[in-house]
């Protein structure tokens, strides 16, 4: 059986922070790509603290470098990058082991 699993590590904040995958097959790297933190615009930061409830609030201020709802926003692009990278990770293994 073919052996598949990746690695996701953080990228220097010189290279655009974000997170890159590598995709590895009988331990070969063989893919992977890179999931950048976007540049947020100060707007949709406060559109997206606006629309979140008290615990989410906590939740996120707890993440961020600093206790700010800008940090809170960055803290949350951060995760979703991580998350966009786990999610490609995922389906590209589900797709080899089908």
């Amino acid at each position: 059986m073919i052996q598949y699993s990746y690695t996701i590590e953080p990228r220097a904040d010189q290279l655009g922070g974000g997170w890159q995958l590598r995709l590895i097959q009988e331990g070969l790297e063989v893919g992977g790509g890179v999931f950048p933190v976007p540049a947020h615009d100060p707007v949709e930061g406060i559109d997206w603290w606006d629309a979140l409830g008290e615990d989410d609030r906590a939740y996120w201020l707890t993440q961020a470098i600093e206790p700010t709802a800008s940090e809170a926003f960055n803290a949350y692009l951060v995760a979703s990058a991580l998350a966009d990278a786990e999610e490609h990770a995922k389906g590209w293994i589900n797709s080899r082991e089908q």
